[in-house]
């Protein structure tokens, strides 16, 4: 089983800590282009890799919230045909408060869309205006319910920590209302200063101070976890049964196939990406050509080291492979007599 992940770089406005590649120029007309060149991608990917089985799909962006639903389900029904879609797959599509209503929403689910991440990142408007994002809480707050009533019953909520004048009580506040709102996964991320960003230009090095941010962190994961969230990999928080299966198709270090602009793939021991250049993009999809650049083919050192680290981000820990102990054996006793990391039930993780 892969998973396939679908890059939509149409946004409103760019967040000012943004680095994902998106674009803010676009129309109805460029959507509806997309969205075939994203079908034709599918199926030029099929003719290459053959009609293999899907269990997760991810739309991400951007803002993959601003299409229509009927490219949304246009582009899932390609795939559909295209592919073996497993009937219980786990299909999630990134939202922001503000670009959707209960009509489009309904449309959503209808389409086969089981799972939604909301962006939020905070509860306070002022500090969601100095991280450039459009909406204000009360719009958060309605996007949750209005999911809730079109019919979506797992719902993530993204929250950010360590932003500039945040304090811990901001941050505490934000974590409490957004277990308000009863969600069945919480992604609670520490602000990375990304190059070539607003931030990055803005500030020399990171706006909160570390040991403020690691309690920050501390006061925001202890209130999360006193809501019955559990905490499954470094940043992710979820009802029991609610992990993502698409991310941690990731730390699983999983083949995915990335299509769209910008987006990334892993398959068959290639690291490859598209060209993060919308125009470009399209104009070799249209010319029947997939554009991947910067491939990479993946040795067993390489994929032992990333099938190590990925797996470390998670809680349960990752199975140390035969491949694993050839080449860092040395390194993995050094973070073990550190107390970094142990060994416990077969698998070694990270400590607190």
């Amino acid at each position: 089983m892969r998973g396939v992940y679908i890059h939509l770089p149409f946004c409103q406005t760019k967040c000012d800590y943004c680095d994902f590649y998106s674009i803010t120029n676009w129309n109805g007309t460029l959507l509806r282009e997309y969205r075939e060149c994203v079908r034709d991608e599918i199926r030029l990917a099929s003719n290459k890799y053959g009609k293999f089985d899907i269990s997760t799909v991810y739309l991400g962006g951007g803002t993959p919230s601003v299409f229509p639903a009927e490219h949304i389900d246009a582009m899932l029904e390609t795939l559909r045909e295209t592919f073996n879609l497993a009937a219980e797959a786990e299909i999630t599509i990134e939202a922001n408060p503000g670009t959707v209503d209960y009509d489009r929403l309904l449309a959503y689910r209808k389409s086969g869309i089981n799972r939604i991440s909301i962006g939020i990142q905070a509860a306070q408007d002022g500090l969601l205006a100095s991280i450039g994002r459009r909406h204000r809480f009360a719009d958060a707050v309605n996007a949750v319910e209005t999911a809730k009533k079109a019919g979506f019953n797992n719902i993530s909520l993204d929250m950010m920590l360590a932003l500039p004048n945040q304090s811990i009580e901001d941050a505490l506040e934000t974590a409490q209302r957004l277990c308000e709102l009863e969600p069945t996964h919480i992604s609670a991320y520490e602000l990375t200063l990304a190059e070539d960003t607003p931030f990055a230009k803005r500030f020399a090095s990171a706006p909160c101070p570390e040991d403020y941010s690691i309690k920050m962190m501390e006061e925001v994961y202890a209130r999360l976890a006193s809501h019955g969230f559990r905490r499954y990999e470094i940043s992710n928080w979820c009802k029991p049964g609610f992990e993502s299966k698409h991310n941690i198709g990731y730390w699983t270090r999983r083949d995915y196939l990335g299509i769209g602009a910008g987006a990334h793939s892993l398959m068959r021991g290639e690291r490859f990406r598209n060209a993060d250049n919308v125009g470009a993009w399209m104009e070799s999809i249209s010319r029947g050509k997939l554009y991947h650049s910067d491939t990479e083919t993946i040795d067993e050192r390489e994929a032992a080291f990333e099938r190590l680290m990925l797996g470390l981000r998670m809680t349960g820990g990752v199975v140390c492979s035969d491949e694993t102990d050839k080449y860092f054996a040395e390194q993995i006793r050094s973070i073990i007599e550190d107390g970094l990391a142990e060994r416990a039930q077969g698998k070694l993780r990270l400590t607190e």
